[in-house]
């Protein structure tokens, strides 16, 4: 009866209007709805023709969420005169309980200022059913599955929460999930590739036949000891009550506890709370080039376990190699109750000299849950050989200590007395006084020690002025050197094709896609997708840069899906005919 009185209200209004007359007005669906219950507000303008009309300036929602919106018009022709009717709805949805006044909304009508009434709206509280833990012969439930209850901490825990009722129009409508503060896990909710897409499925739930749909999908990683409760998660489900009206209807999962067993004592430094079972590994993707190119080091960890909590350890390189903070890749998913795949940090490495580096070992310590031990994994250690003019700059204190004579250092240190006993001797029998002699040595130290002292000053001031030639020099010219060229790609890729295969193709494939990107941008950073489509778009064309991108995916894709002859070759002749065209 409610939606029949709000339609005659409605179509009433839409044709009360004539010619000439300009009217604003706003029309509720309902007046009084429960907590979490969805409403229309309709606000008509009806204009005479060639009327000037402008923007609707809504009122504040307060209370309520705005969760929709459409428009449309009515045109109507009384004795030839027409007249037209816009109509915008709001679909709002009641948020908490009491009375809420919704105020004027305003529009200019011909430079004219028009308001409609304000409305309100009383929300009442919704009706909670409440669960049980025996389900039986219940209309509709919410129920929360846990892949395990007796863990470790950071071991994942794969939650299923899944909506069963005994009709399909029970689950035609219902909210999002309002999922409970979990302060004591790590909770990351599993999207579907589909999230448009309701896979509801019939099913037998304790001797009972039901209709069920997984409204939500999480892991869960407790992050402290002892029994650990999972509070109850929410969701609101309209149930038809008659043709015209429903009822919202309020639905809590079960509580749930977890155990939480301590883990061993002893810990190694080195661990930082990663559970599962993992491999490490860092991989090189040059290990001959020339100074001022880059190149990256992976430290790559693969396996199952709590990806979503680990860090990686990080690498420590030579000083005169410039390192990028590295790029996080990931590539896991859930999988029988934990997570499967890989993570992946990858540095952009410039050595700015000639000279062989060593790229040390990391190590990483993990609780092994089979073993129910700690394990400590070294990657392998690796080395970089690279042609270029080593570092020979060498210390200002050095090089002036290089330059000046040691003599004359000392002269200049030496008291006043040592320097009178080196001056020649005074003949005895000379006939000047004591004092003459005095004057004359005193004038020959003076005129000793400043040709010293000045040519001291100029290696001072000389040194330091060709240290910045050189080395302003040395700056020019590695800035007039490019990051890259087509022609190393194109060298690259012949030993790519040439020496590898399986596993490493699939690498060294994503490494030369990188470096065409890096070829536009002259930025020796790894680039995202999006980031690297902007830069082929900018500086190539669409075309390449769609190319690009699902050449790029199927190799992605193709490192973690298995090693296949055909589609290496496939992938080959793709990339070829990419690089053709760079």
């Amino acid at each position: 009866m409610r939606i029949e009185k709000y339609l005659l209200t409605l179509f009433a209004l839409l044709g009360c209007f004539g010619y000439g007359q300009y009217a604003f007005t706003v029309v509720p669906s309902k007046e009084r709805v429960q907590v979490g219950e969805d409403f229309e507000l309709n606000f008509i303008v009806t204009l005479g023709d060639n009327a000037d009309m402008g923007s609707i300036k809504y009122p504040s929602f307060n209370g309520l969420k705005m969760i929709g919106r459409r428009q449309g018009q009515q045109i109507n022709i009384i004795n030839g005169e027409k007249t037209i009717q816009y109509i915008e709805t709001i679909l709002l949805r009641a948020e908490k309980k009491g009375k809420i006044k919704i105020g004027r909304a305003s529009i200019k009508i011909n430079h004219r200022l028009y308001e409609t009434s304000s409305v309100q709206i009383m929300v009442t509280d919704a009706p909670r059913v409440a669960q049980r833990n025996n389900y039986d012969n219940q209309l509709v439930f919410l129920d929360l599955d846990l892949s395990q209850h007796s863990v470790f901490p950071n071991e994942p825990i794969y939650a299923t929460l899944k909506l069963y009722a005994k009709s399909f129009e029970a689950l035609r409508r219902r909210s999002d999930v309002g999922a409970p503060i979990l302060d004591n896990f790590e909770v990351k909710q599993i999207h579907t590739p589909n999230s448009d897409y309701r896979d509801i499925k019939q099913e037998v739930y304790n001797n009972q036949t039901y209709v069920s749909e997984v409204v939500g999908k999480y892991i869960l990683l407790p992050q402290k000891t002892g029994n650990l409760d999972i509070s109850p998660f929410l969701i609101q489900v309209a149930i038809p009550i008659d043709f015209f009206d429903e009822k919202i209807v309020e639905l809590y999962s079960p509580e749930k506890s977890i155990e939480v067993k301590s883990l061993p004592a002893n810990a190694p430094k080195t661990f930082n709370g990663a559970v599962g079972s993992f491999a490490l590994k860092t991989y090189v993707q040059k290990k001959y080039l020339r100074q001022n190119k880059a190149f990256e080091i992976e430290v790559e960890l693969e396996g199952e376990g709590s990806f979503s909590t680990i860090n990686l350890p990080k690498l420590k390189l030579n000083k005169e190699l410039e390192v990028y903070p590295p790029r996080r890749r990931e590539a896991f998913k859930p999988l029988n109750g934990t997570e499967k795949g890989k993570i992946v940090d990858s540095y952009v490495v410039v050595p700015q000299y000639g000279g062989t580096y060593d790229i040390p070992s990391v190590e990483f310590t993990y609780f092994d849950l089979d073993k129910k031990k700690y394990v400590t994994l070294h990657s392998n250690a690796e080395q970089v050989q690279v042609e270029g003019e080593p570092n020979e700059n060498i210390n200002l204190e050095d090089s002036l200590a290089m330059a000046v004579p040691v003599d004359s250092i000392a002269t200049l240190d030496t008291p006043r007395e040592t320097m009178r006993s080196n001056s020649p001797r005074l003949e005895q029998s000379s006939q000047n006084s004591l004092e003459d002699a005095a004057h004359e040595v005193e004038n020959k130290e003076a005129a000793s020690w400043w040709p010293w002292a000045v040519g001291l000053g100029s290696i001072i001031l000389i040194i330091p002025l060709f240290f910045l030639f050189f080395r302003k020099k040395k700056e020019i010219e590695q800035e007039e050197k490019p990051i890259i060229t087509a022609k190393d790609i194109k060298n690259d890729w012949n030993n790519v094709t040439a020496n590898h295969t399986g596993e490493e193709f699939y690498r060294e494939t994503e490494r030369i896609l990188q470096e065409i990107v890096q070829l536009y941008s002259q930025d020796p950073s790894t680039k995202s997708e999006d980031e690297a489509i902007a830069i082929l778009k900018m500086h190539k064309n669409d075309d390449f840069a769609m190319a690009w991108q699902a050449l790029h995916q199927k190799v992605q894709m193709a490192q973690y899906a298995g090693i296949n002859e055909e589609h290496q070759r496939e992938i080959a002749e793709a990339c070829s005919d990419l690089i053709k065209n760079i």
